[in-house]
């Protein structure tokens, strides 16, 4: 008589292998089943195999939830760009309207500009070319981003650290209040921060080794992703990430900052100069594809060098100066518009952002004391709240579309989320840096660097919305491994029960 084998698997092989059985009867059992496509039966067994995994179970639940609270936000709160409002959100849809309608990209006053990349605009314009003007659609856009970025914050925290990070850090972004209020307006930073995290994550599953002690976010541990096709990555990928990147620099200004993080971390990570500069050629190609078309449209509108935006000048100038978060500081650059009232457009602009420039540069210069202590202002204005997307929604001389009784308690909420999660990812620097995993340190370095360019200009609340999903990820790295060193803290699972 044969040995009886005492060998158990573990639960997640244990129920993967009772799926695929179940899988293949309920297939056999079906009539014709003999005549079945083999790729459907396969296609069932592996809808089987991933249903049977409980990581993906609650990750299809959070997706769902982060679905069903934008949706009901985005049901029930409407302000509209043409409501009586002045902000960015008119900006956005007038000149995604003037693109639909083929009058180019044009500004407030119908003349050629260049004040604001091209690249939401040009988006939301396709949106209206095939649906006509009808604001559901960019929401609807933005209901979508919203979710995928909760997907793909679970893949990104599952590859750098565990599944149950992945889990913790999609739990964390579906819920965030201040990620929901954005899904409403016609605004960049849901487009924005999905860009960021889509090439964040593309970075690490295609260029970067995997961190050593990470679980693969769809797959069994045994079947880990080896280090070896990260090495030497498709130059299809590298022009695709170029790609994304540029799109990312001609839709926020900041955009351009994510290509020096990615160069950097290869640079860090480099085997070898080759391969490095193999990397790098390819993704300034895909870079370059992208933007090229605007900068040379600028060149010929302008008759000047603007690669990105006519209002880089007016950013430095706003965030640097005397007057600067003090009562009486407007914010705006309404004084270029007054000196050169009498200069035509499209010059104007041109003129507006250079003089702008050079005031800003001679502050910055003569002024070093000033510009140090600004910094610290600077930096408590960039995180200083995350409601702010109620400001957009609200305040802005638009028709009210939040109960007042409301509005203060969603605040509250918004922003006691927010320095929870804020908090605790700083409190935890420990349990998730690592210099030495260079996957991991992507995340921390992406973020650092975007908060150093918007301390260069004139930071506000807004401006940290794209880094909240990575925000998400190291906070939950935090809570998980704490929770499994609470053995060692004391907390004993009376059950006995394991992470493992």
């Amino acid at each position: 008589m044969a040995e009886r084998s005492t060998t158990r698997l573990p639960d997640g092989q244990a129920g993967l292998a009772r799926s695929e059985a179940a899988a293949a009867a309920s297939t056999q059992a079906l009539p014709g089943a003999e005549l079945a496509c083999p790729a459907s039966r396969q296609a069932l067994v592996l809808l089987s195999r991933l249903w049977a995994d409980v990581h993906l179970r609650w990750l299809v639940a959070l997706v769902l939830v982060a679905l069903a609270l934008r949706i009901a936000w985005v049901a029930t709160v409407t302000p509209d760009p043409l409501d009586g409002r002045f902000d960015d959100t008119v900006f956005y849809d007038r000149s995604a309207k003037a693109l639909a309608d083929g009058e180019g990209y044009i500004n407030f006053e119908q003349k050629p500009t260049a004040r604001w990349p091209i690249g939401y605009s040009g988006l939301v314009a396709s949106l209206y070319f095939v649906f006509g003007r009808n604001l559901l659609a960019p929401r609807a856009l933005n209901v979508f981003l919203g979710a995928a970025t909760v997907l793909a914050v679970y893949v990104l925290g599952a590859r750098l650290f565990d599944r149950r990070v992945g889990l913790m850090a999609a739990a964390l972004l579906a819920l965030f209040p201040g990620q929901i209020f954005f899904s409403t307006l016609v605004m960049t930073e849901v487009l924005f921060a999905a860009l960021l995290t889509l090439v964040t994550l593309l970075v690490v599953l295609w260029t970067l080794p995997p961190s050593p002690e990470a679980n693969p976010p769809l797959a069994e541990k045994a079947d880990r992703p080896s280090a070896e096709g990260n090495d030497r990555p498709a130059a299809y990928k590298l022009v695709l990430l170029g790609l994304l990147l540029g799109y990312g620099a001609i839709t926020r200004g900041e955009g351009g900052v994510v290509v020096l993080a990615v160069l950097l971390i290869w640079w860090l990570a480099r085997s070898g100069w080759r391969p490095f500069l193999r990397r790098s050629a390819l993704l300034l190609a895909g870079v370059v594809l992208v933007m090229a078309p605007w900068t040379i449209r600028n060149f010929i509108t302008f008759r000047a060098p603007v690669f990105v935006s006519t209002a880089v000048g007016s950013a430095l100038w706003q965030g640097n100066r005397a007057d600067v978060y003090t009562p009486h500081d407007f914010g705006f650059d309404t004084k270029f518009y007054d000196e050169y009232a009498d200069v035509p457009y499209p010059r104007k602009e041109v003129e507006m952002n250079n003089a702008a420039m050079r005031e800003a540069v001679d502050f910055i210069v003569h002024n070093p004391g000033t510009e140090a202590g600004l910094l610290f202002k600077k930096i408590y204005h960039l995180y200083r709240e995350d409601a702010i997307g109620l400001v957009w929604v609200d305040q802005h001389g638009g028709q009210s579309s939040i109960p007042d009784s409301l509005e203060p308690k969603l605040e509250t909420v918004a922003n006691a989320y927010y320095f929870v999660v804020l908090g605790w990812a700083v409190l935890t620097v420990p349990f998730w840096f690592s210099f030495r995993d260079r996957s991991r340190f992507l995340l921390p370095l992406v973020v650092l660097l975007l908060t150093a360019a918007h301390l260069v200009f004139i930071p506000n609340p807004r401006y940290h919305f794209a880094f909240i999903p990575i925000l998400c990820i190291l906070a939950a790295q935090g809570v998980v491994a704490l929770w499994r060193r609470r053995p060692a803290m004391g907390f004993a699972d009376p059950a006995g029960r394991t992470d493992g």
